[in-house]
């Protein structure tokens, strides 16, 4: 009987050894290191693209806007402050003073996107999203604002963002259809 009842304690030990427990520790440990270094690798590309993505919807809320008020709406870009802005109305339509138009959101690039800025990576050439060269101050918009008027149409322009190691163009065509496109190396754009 003695025998028999160490079986059955043995069997119904409960718990980890410290064996169990430590090896359970390591795989944790490793598998948080694994995602650190591969979040900390990739996480500068998702900032710039979520910045490229804000801008892109940015340009779209102008255009719809333009289009739903009957009225011409833009978005300035202000490369020495690291922002872009919307307004909805330019008040006594001269989109060129700022002060009197309505605006509607501003966006800082630098506010919550460590390490984006308006900028082309220091690429020289025709390697632009039109395939001439990128403009001095990274907006080829005329005045450094993309205007829309009340049939959505805009004079059209790129703006383009970088993080240091990848660009994204965001721009409207003349016809008002906004595009978003990322450089892939020597001339690619997609």
């Amino acid at each position: 009987m003695s025998g028999l009842h160490l079986l059955k304690n043995r069997w119904n030990t409960a718990g980890l050894t410290a064996i169990e427990l430590m090896t359970v520790i390591a795989i944790v440990m490793i598998l948080t290191a694994t995602s650190s270094v591969f979040l900390a690798k990739f996480l500068p590309d998702m900032r710039l693209k979520s910045a490229a993505r804000d801008l892109y919807s940015t340009l779209q809320q102008a255009r719809a806007l333009a289009l739903k008020n009957n009225r011409p709406t833009a978005v300035f870009f202000d490369n020495a402050n690291n922002q872009y802005s919307l307004f909805d109305n330019s008040g006594d339509g001269n989109w060129a003073t700022p002060g009197d138009n309505n605006l509607v959101s501003t966006t800082t690039l630098t506010d919550y996107r460590s390490g984006v800025t308006f900028g082309h990576l220091g690429l020289l050439g025709n390697l632009s999203a039109t395939g001439g060269s990128f403009p001095a101050d990274n907006a080829s918009h005329p005045g450094n604002r993309a205007v829309f008027n009340e049939r959505g149409t805009c004079s059209g322009g790129y703006v383009y963002l970088d993080n240091a190691k990848s660009l994204y163009a965001v721009g409207s065509r003349p016809s008002g259809f906004i595009t978003l496109l990322r450089w892939r190396g020597g001339t690619t754009w997609e």
